[in-house]
C-alpha cells in the first residue's frame, strides 16, 4: 500500500500563516492524492491536526533562522499545544529536497519556495491551495500584482514572504567633487562616472555582489535594462534561456565593470 502523499502549504511573510496551520490544522482533502501510474489510490487522511508544524526557510543568511526562531518561541510561549520546528534549507539545495521529500510522502508543512517551482510543485500533486487557511482580509494585505503570479486556476497557492524593490544610489559629494552635478543616464556614462571617483582602496566607483545566492539578481538589473530577458523569445511565454544578445550584452557589461 503505498502511503498518501502529505501536501505542503507554501510560505507568508510572517507567522500569522504559522499560526493559522497550526490552530487550523490541515483539512481533509477533497480529493485523494491521484497516486502515479500503476500505483493503487490511497485514502486521504480525515486530518493532519497534531499540533505540530514543520516549517521550511531557505534562508538569505545567517541572521535570517534566528530572526524566525525568535518569532516562532514566542509564537510557542503563547500556544503552548503547538510545536513548531524550524529548518533551514540553502537556496542552491531546496529544489532538489523539495522534490525528495514530496515523492517519498514527507513534505514539510509549510515552505519557503522560489515562485518559479510553483507549477512544477502543483503538477506533482505536492502542495495545496492556501485559500482555506487565510480570509480575504488577510490576502488584501497584497497587492493584486503580488499575488496573481501566485493564483493558479483561481486558487491561491502562495503568498510573497519577501519583495525586494532594488535601486541603485549614489553619494552626490563624491560625484560633485568629480565634477558631475547629475547621475549617469547611461551604460556609457555610467562607466565614466564610476572611473572618475574610483580610488581604491578607499573609494570604489561601483559595487556588486559577485558570488552567492544573490548574486544573479545583480546581473538580472543590467539584463532587463537592456531589454533582455529570461527566455528565448524575450516574453513570460516562452522557454527559459538567457541566450538574446540583449543578454550576451548585460553580462558582458559587468564584466567590462571589472575589467576597467
Amino acid at each position: 500500500m503505498v502511503p498518501h502523499r502529505k501536501r505542503f502549504a507554501l510560505v507568508s511573510v510572517s507567522l500569522l500563516i504559522v499560526a493559522s496551520l497550526a490552530l487550523g490544522c490541515a483539512p481533509a482533502a477533497e480529493q485523494p492524492v491521484e497516486p502515479a501510474p500503476g500505483e493503487p489510490v490511497a485514502e486521504a487522511p480525515a486530518s493532519a491536526c497534531d499540533g505540530n508544524v514543520r516549517f521550511v526557510i531557505l534562508g538569505y543568511g545567517p541572521n535570517t533562522p534566528v530572526l524566525y526562531q525568535e518569532a516562532i518561541d514566542d509564537y510557542m510561549a503563547a500556544n503552548p499545544d503547538i510545536n513548531i520546528t524550524l529548518e533551514n534549507v540553502s537556496w542552491d539545495l531546496a529544489h532538489e529536497k523539495l522534490l525528495s521529500w514530496i515523492a517519498s510522502g514527507d513534505p514539510p508543512d509549510i515552505s519557503v519556495i522560489g515562485p518559479k517551482w510553483l507549477p512544477e510543485l502543483i503538477k506533482l500533486n505536492g502542495v495545496q491551495p492556501f485559500d482555506p487557511y487565510v480570509d480575504e482580509a488577510f490576502l488584501g494585505n497584497f497587492p493584486d500584482a503580488l499575488l496573481e503570479p501566485l493564483t493558479i486556476d483561481g486558487k491561491v497557492y502562495s503568498v510573497p514572504e519577501a519583495l525586494s524593490t532594488r535601486l541603485m544610489y549614489y553619494r552626490t559629494d563624491v560625484l560633485e567633487e568629480a565634477g558631475y552635478t547629475e547621475p549617469p543616464t547611461t551604460w556609457d556614462e555610467f562607466v565614466e562616472v564610476a572611473q572618475a571617483v574610483n580610488a581604491p582602496p578607499e573609494m570604489f566607483g561601483f559595487s556588486l555582489q559577485g558570488s552567492g545566492d544573490e548574486s544573479i539578481w545583480y546581473y538580472t538589473y543590467f539584463m532587463l535594462g537592456n531589454n533582455g530577458y529570461f527566455t528565448d523569445d524575450g516574453t513570460s511565454a516562452g522557454n527559459w534561456a538567457v541566450t538574446r544578445p540583449e543578454d550576451d550584452e548585460a553580462l558582458q557589461f559587468m564584466v567590462e565593470l571589472v575589467e576597467k
